[in-house]
């Protein structure tokens, strides 16, 4: 706020809880604003005793209001989404982010609202996490939404595969290597924006015969791993569908996977058939 005058002034401002005091032609003070309407009170005097009061309606720019949505409870190796509904009000949002028990998740865009996207490992079965979505506003205050996701732990019984020797010979340590670096520079170069815009599909209709997230052994008394795919069964010569729009950016046939297509659905989505 400033004041000027043709002539030197005794000047008393007040504003919430501050009472201020000045003198001179010229007068400029910084207010802390804040949310919603409040009065500026200034009264004037000068040496011949003339006094002139003003008061001014102020309205300070609200924080924004935040909504988070995303599911409270969700099985370990399961994806999690969580939306975030801004009423900004008369402000401009500069910043939005996602965390996840200190780990920022990525973003995507839905019907123009930010979405955080990630999958929960399948380490974290049990465990209490903290999920926060926060946005920075035009005037630099951070304001963010919280909520708990607790993790299910997964209560299947564990597979033991019925599998060939030759099968089994066919997983060392160097093959694993030759698929992780195929894999790896397939998805180097990945589209950053969603490729999609109807729901994912199943590419067949079949029997599934072994879950995402299964407990297995390869051998009786082998370790345990989690199957990291689903299988379905269906009969020879089934055509595939891919479960949605995208690029496809390996097909080729793998030392332990086989046969193998991975599709680029953008915005760091793929599916690997």
């Amino acid at each position: 706020l400033t004041v000027s005058s043709s002539k030197d002034l005794t000047m008393q401002l007040s504003w919430s809880d501050v009472r201020l005091h000045g003198s001179g032609s010229d007068w400029s003070v910084f207010l802390p604003a804040d949310a919603g309407e409040a009065t500026v009170a200034l009264t004037v005097s000068d040496r011949a005793g003339n006094v002139i009061s003003e008061q001014y309606s102020v309205s300070g720019v609200a924080a924004p209001q935040l909504t988070l949505l995303s599911a409270t409870t969700v099985t370990a190796g399961d994806p999690l989404a969580a939306l975030l509904l801004i009423d900004a009000g008369d402000n401009t949002v500069a910043d939005v982010s996602f965390v996840l028990d200190g780990t920022e998740l990525r973003q995507l865009t839905f019907d123009g609202n930010p979405v955080g996207i990630t999958t929960l490992p399948l380490a974290l079965e049990g465990q209490q996490l903290s999920l926060t979505a926060a946005v920075t506003d035009e005037f630099g205050r951070r304001t963010q939404v919280a909520r708990t996701i607790e993790v299910l732990p997964i209560d299947r019984p564990v597979e033991v595969l019925q599998r060939a020797d030759s099968v089994l010979e066919l997983q060392t340590e160097e093959n694993a290597q030759l698929q992780a670096a195929r894999f790896g520079a397939a998805q180097e170069n990945l589209a950053a924006e969603p490729l999609w815009s109807q729901p994912f599909l199943l590419p067949i209709q079949g029997f599934g015969s072994s879950g995402y997230g299964d407990p297995r052994r390869y051998f009786a008394g082998g370790d345990v791993s989690f199957h990291l795919g689903t299988d379905l069964a269906a009969p020879s010569g089934t055509e595939i569908r891919a479960s949605n729009d995208g690029v496809v950016v390996l097909a080729e046939t793998l030392p332990l996977a086989g046969g193998t297509v991975v599709i680029d659905h953008g915005g760091g989505i793929t599916s690997r058939y």
